[in-house]
């Protein structure tokens, strides 16, 4: 085809004339199936030589879409059928028009088709030459080469970046990044060179982005003159009386949060150099149009000093001495200290997200810089002191918010939260297999660190007149209550105090923010709030429910509900005549919708709270909710009344479920039937659109979808979600009573489940991957040819559906074993469990969902469950254990698997081992389980040896934080914990066959290679853990194997690794309990003396917990092996109690202090009754403990009796008498005990 024919046909694809527009697109089609070359040359010369931009513009898109869009290998790419000489002809228009085309336009088309091209060819070796090529241009003067080399090159890194790996490439790529980055560089330059660093870093190139940046030029500095370039070019170009067009200046601030964020962290720890005045410069961007002279004055400094260090970029020279920046209408300094800038909120945004990234990213290099964070905490504040402009009414009335894009208020409050977040240590940050570098670190609180500060900023808006000031006071403490610190009663009650005035303060918007600041303190700080502080909050917030404003009286509400749900009963009791009339009038029909959702929430958690009491409200209020339920009425009016009555619904079906579970089944019962035929009637709707609209778009290919019902159908998810979780409710109050209504809802749930991933067309994973509208979708790309995916909304409703059907199997699994037991019914319950055994499994290997994965286990562990009481099903219940092994361990031995998702399959595997109970393995296949979780220990175990190698590497060479490297340490730990914890089901569920076959030999073989004298701390861990599960599970039947690592264990005692010592103690507590330890006793009492008194005064989570447990196990050691130990008993007795309470391992708290109860009762040998001081500090003890997590219910109960024995009796001494050492807050609690031993049940 002649070229003057071909721009033709291209001229015709843009006609307005739909009819002319696919004629010429046939044609090309035609062209392009018939002769390839012929096709692509058309293409080539048009973009060469074609004067008309929009022809060389259309050129360059059909390159990129048309003859080389899809994968390589596929039939729509044309590279395979081109000649040679029209590939190289490809390869060089390419780079030749990149210089010569004029159009910034078509020259941005023809990198974006470069770079799709070159991804494509690199891996395969097929353009060997571009790496050269685009250094080449890189090194030109021309900003329109440089711009289009570093283009390509940040689309290409992933592909290209082996070439630049080696020590000559990666310096001088890196000096060329830092000369485009230099004052000599045109603006657009600078920020296609900063966006090719990030993608450097992102890509983790760190042989070439380290050395981007240099003493005289630090990166930091750098990105100062990208910005302040951008800024002034901005200036330049506006004219007077436009509003400035910030793009170029946004991209630098967009591409600094992405650096910031690359690499784990990686290009945090560029910024470093230099980092105050980067931090003062966005400072100033944050608060453009603010008016404050301070901070466009430090902005002045950073670009001066960013300006000398551009300038010695570009020369390879030394910075001069940085002096005044040169005046500029649009830069970060002049924005700072001007009252007004036009068009700078975008630019504000991403400053502060800038902030904030980097505070969440290297907290720690924040720690000396406290004007900085003061700093960052006012603009935040500033942020939320522009809820006072019009745009907020709305919201402040109805709650109304424009979704779309949050504005300034909201950006400063969810920033307080992120900002005191990013202080807040990690769990395990601190272990001991951290580098001593890191070790010596200051650690991070936010209490200490930043919310002084806070409280010194807003202490001043408490006393404003001015509403604003005292509605964002309150807000910013709602939104860091949680980081207030625990037993800091004096700072809590300040709060509460400023509370309780604000909740009856003289403006609305005030009192709304009291109340949320109410519901927050209730969440975080339950109980001591509520048990502490009732009378003053309650009283002024009950009084809120008769606001004036609905929007004061739904939040008030709704801090009830938090408060409430932490209320005990007898609290609840005295509260309830003034609120009970209140929350059923703000209820009623009369009220606002949102009024009214609240109201009912009150109404279920003050249900849930009282349990069978309730009942006294029963009649009046479950009629009324199943009205609610069945929503007839006239049509809403608009879509937000038509959201609120689906969110009222929806409150109306947890409520009603929760007044039923509350009440019990006795009072329940004669309603349950219209309750149950509601619901599942509702459940099937629901269900069976989900299942039809999911049919629906299978067969379609309209774009369009159904994107304008989006909320439609987010609503009736939430429904799903609200009818799941109530049909769980009254599946547990109902129980045997349920199963009828088992033929209604298993089809549903199985109907869902059987909802498989399906092949995608090629249209419809372009449209997923790039349309809005295709968001909910998960998909996975196969190969080159294939994908498959789901939508994102049928993945959740399968992880409902599993759940739900976990809560039936586990609690109508005697009712289901006693019914298939009986004739009648068994044939019928026999195909339940297949058909639910069936549905299950394949979504054991679920291809797009890990987290339908783990459902799916859990629901099979229940199924184990119900199957185990069912002997005459041996058969269904071990072919699905069998089944459930290979699946999951198949998952495991995936390469791709990660090991948190992998964790997550192990534990729940675990408990598939358990509920299924033992009787189902032979000897031969425990062995061969027990050698599979052997295998992932020993893959495990190396990864996690290659991170800590990495991650010392970096910590001698690099001053960087490693908290990544250190997560994913963290993370191999866990794993390898699950699957010894595996290992252990199998022995606790398979004792004989474990001891009696090839089992054993392998987990005491493994263990004993892992207590070598060279092992790691990590390894040493391992290996006791799963010596741990040999002594607890196979007892006295494992005393012949004890010399083979009893000794190493009791060595372990006396390691310097905290980890190890933990596991060595809890291994001491289980061969304790064993007759046959005697003559281990007092070897073991002496290392764990050791232990205790070493941990005196230490700090430290990981130490605590290793203190805990030989705690732990010098309790368990006086108490079964006293005879051994002899007359050492009473003083190894009198150390135990001096060590109590526990403070860090809630779980061997819960047993240990339980253990302490019963010592003090029983009082063998007298060892109390012969010091009163000793029962004095027991009973602190129990004290201390009471209502923590260290208690449970039944220990609380035995706690509260014996304090009022004690009490009434006077033996062994007067109560008063033996509480005389108590601490302020034992005695506080003791005090609490005798008003609940006082209270009527």
């Amino acid at each position: 085809m002649d070229a003057a024919k071909f721009c033709e046909l291209l001229q015709a694809t843009l006609a307005e004339d739909a009819a002319v527009r696919r004629q010429a697109e046939a044609q090309l089609a035609a062209l392009k199936a018939a002769a390839a070359d012929s096709y692509v040359g058309c293409l080539l010369q048009t973009l060469s030589g074609h004067p008309e931009e929009q022809l060389r513009l259309q050129a360059a898109v059909l390159l990129r879409s048309s003859a080389f869009g899809g994968p390589l290998e596929g039939g729509a790419h044309l590279w395979g059928r081109l000649s040679a000489a029209a590939k190289a002809a490809v390869q060089q228009t390419l780079l030749q028009q990149l210089q010569q085309e004029s159009s910034k336009t078509v020259r941005s088309n023809i990198c974006s088709t470069t770079a799709d091209l070159a991804c494509d060819l690199l891996p395969e070796d097929q353009w060997t030459t571009l790496g050269p090529q685009l250094l080449q241009l890189l090194s030109s003067s021309e900003p329109q080469q440089q711009q289009g080399a570093l283009h390509i090159l940040a689309e290409v890194v992933p592909a290209l970046g082996p070439q630049l790996g080696g020590p000559q490439e990666s310096t001088h790529l890196g000096a060329l990044v830092r000369r485009c980055l230099s004052a000599a560089a045109a603006a657009e330059t600078n920020v296609e060179a900063l966006s090719l660093l990030v993608a450097l870093v992102e890509d983790g190139q760190r042989s070439v982005y380290r050395k981007v940046g240099t003493a005289e030029s630090p990166v930091s500095l750098l990105v100062i003159s990208a910005a302040e370039a951008a800024l002034r070019q901005a200036g330049a170009e506006t004219q007077p009386g436009e509003t400035p067009d910030f793009q170029l200046a946004e991209r630098v601030a967009g591409l600094l949060v992405q650096l910031v964020e690359a690499d784990r962290g990686g290009g945090a720890a560029l910024l470093k150099p230099q980092l105050p005045l980067l931090l003062n410069y966005l400072l100033a961007l944050a608060n453009a149009g603010k008016g404050l002279p301070g901070l466009a004055a430090a902005a002045d400094a950073a670009a001066a000093a960013a300006a000398a260090a551009a300038a010695a970029a570009g020369s390879g020279a030394p910075a001069a001495a940085p002096g005044a920046a040169t005046p500029s209408v649009a830069g970060a300094a002049a924005a700072a200290a001007a009252d007004k800038v036009e068009g700078t909120e975008t630019l504000r945004r991403l400053a502060i997200e800038a902030l904030l990234c980097y505070a969440e990213m290297r907290p720690q290099s924040l720690l000396g810089c406290t004007d900085t964070l003061r700093e960052v905490l006012n603009t935040l504040l500033r942020c939320m002191l522009e809820a006072e402009r019009e745009e907020y009414k709305p919201w402040f009335e109805s709650g109304e918010e424009d979704d779309d894009e949050q504005r300034m208020y909201g950006i400063g409050e969810e920033g307080l939260d992120r900002l005191a977040r990013s202080f807040e240590e990690e769990e395990g940050s601190s272990s001991s297999s951290s580098s001593s570098r890191n070790s010596k670190r200051e650690s991070l609180s936010a209490a200490t660190h930043l919310l002084p500060l806070l409280a010194d900023a807003i202490k001043p808006f408490l006393e404003q007149e001015k509403w604003t000031f005292r509605f964002v006071a309150l807000m910013a403490i709602a939104q860091t209550a949680e980081y207030l610190p625990q037993g800091d009663e004096q700072q809590l009650a300040a709060v509460v105090h400023t509370v309780a005035k604000a909740l009856g303060d003289t403006d609305y918007r005030v009192r709304f923010a009291a109340c949320q600041c109410l519901g927050q303190l209730a969440l975080d700080h339950a109980p001591t709030v509520q048990h502490e502080y009732t009378h003053e909050l309650l009283d002024p917030l009950v009084r809120c429910f008769s606001d004036p404003t609905p929007r004061v009286r739904s939040h008030a509400c709704a801090a009830f509900v938090n408060f409430a749900e932490e209320l005990e009963k007898k609290e609840m009791k005295k509260v309830l005549p003034a609120v009970m009339p209140k929350v059923l009038e703000l209820a009623d029909t009369s009220s606002p919708l949102l009024v009214r959702q609240h109201a009912i929430t009150c109404i279920a958690v003050v249900a849930g709270v009282l349990e069978s009491d309730f009942k006294v409200y029963y009649s009046s209020v479950l009629p009324a909710l199943l009205q609610l339920i069945s929503q007839t009425g006239p049509q809403p009016s608009s879509h937000r009344e038509a959201a609120l009555l689906s969110s009222l619904r929806c409150k109306a079906i947890e409520a009603a479920s929760i007044v039923g579970y509350s009440v019990g089944k006795s009072v329940f019962a004669p309603d349950s039937r219209v309750v149950m035929e509601q619901l599942l009637q509702l459940f099937r709707t629901t269900e069976s659109s989900l299942v039809a609209a999911n049919s629906a778009s299978s067969s379609s290919s309209s774009s369009s979808s159904s994107s304008s019902s989006g909320e439609e159908v987010e609503e009736t998810e939430t429904l799903r979600e609200y009818l799941a979780e109530a049909l769980a409710r009254l599946c547990r109050v109902l129980e045997a009573d349920f199963i009828p209504y088992l033929g209604q809802l298993l089809p549903q749930l199985f109907a869902v489940l059987a909802l498989q991933p399906r092949e995608l067309q090629p249209d419809e994973l372009a449209r997923a991957q790039e349309d809005p509208a295709f968001e909910d979708m998960t998909y996975v790309v196969l190969d080159e040819t294939k994908s498959v995916g789901l939508r994102t909304s049928l993945l959740e409703e399968q992880e409902r559906a599993l759940e739900l059907l976990q809560t039936v199997l586990s609690v109508l699994a005697q009712p289901l074993a006693a019914a298939a037991a009986v004739p009648e019914t068994a044939e019928e319950v026999r195909g339940l469990l297949l058909q639910t055994a069936q549905t299950i499994g394949p979504l054991l290997g679920h291809m797009l969902s890990e987290a339908v994965k783990e459902r799916a286990l859990e629901a099979t562990a229940s199924l184990l469950e119900v199957l185990a009481l069912c002997p005459q099903h041996s058969s269904i219940r071990r072919q699905l254990l069998l089944e459930t092994l290979r699946d999951v361990f198949a998952s495991l031995a995936d390469a791709d698997t990660d090991a948190e998702a992998a964790q997550t399959q192990v534990a729940a595997l675990s408990r598939c081992i358990d509920a299924a109970a033992g009787g189902i393995l032979s000897p031969l296949e425990v062995a061969e389980e027990v050698n599979k979780a052997m295998e992932l220990l020993r893959k495990s175990g190396e990864r996690r040896q290659q991170l800590a190698a990495s991650r010392q590497a970096e910590a001698e060479t690099e001053d960087e934080e490693l908290s990544d490297e250190v997560e994913d340490e963290e993370t191999e730990r866990n794993l390898s914990s699950s699957l010894v914890e595996l290992v252990g089901s199998l022995m606790r569920s398979h004792p004989a066959e474990f001891l009696g076959g090839p089992a054993i030999e392998s987990a005491l073989g493994f263990a004993e290679g892992l207590l070598g004298p060279n092992a790691c701390n990590d390894d040493k861990a391992v290996g006791l853990f799963v010596c741990c599960d040999i002594l607890q599970h196979l007892k006295e039947g494992s005393i012949g194997l004890w010399p083979r690592f009893l000794p190493q264990l009791l060595e372990c005692l006396l390691s310097e690794d905290q980890r190890v010592v933990q596991a060595a103690a809890y291994g001491v507590q289980q061969a304790a309990k064993v007759e046959g330890f005697a003559g281990f006793a007092a070897a073991a009492a002496r290392n764990l003396l050791l232990v205790i008194d070493k941990g005196k005064g230490k700090r430290g989570k990981t130490c605590t917990a290793a203190v805990d447990n030989a705690v732990a196990a010098l309790g368990d050691l006086v108490e079964y092996q006293a005879a051994a130990l002899g007359a050492d008993t009473e003083r190894l007795t009198a150390t135990w109690l001096s060590s109590l309470p526990l403070k860090q391992d809630a779980t061997e708290g819960l047993r240990v202090h339980k253990q302490l109860l019963e010592a003090l009762k029983r009082d063998r040998n007298g060892f109390f009754s012969a010091e009163l001081s000793r029962v004095g500090h027991a009973l602190g003890v129990l004290a201390g403990v009471y209502k923590t997590a260290f208690a449970d219910g039944d220990l609380d109960k035995e706690t509260v009796a014996l304090f009022e024995k004690v009490n009434a009796s006077g033996e062994p001494a007067p109560l008063e008498q033996l509480a005389k050492a108590f601490t302020p807050k034992q005695t506080k609690k003791l005090r609490r005990i005798l008003e609940d031993a006082a209270a009527p049940a």
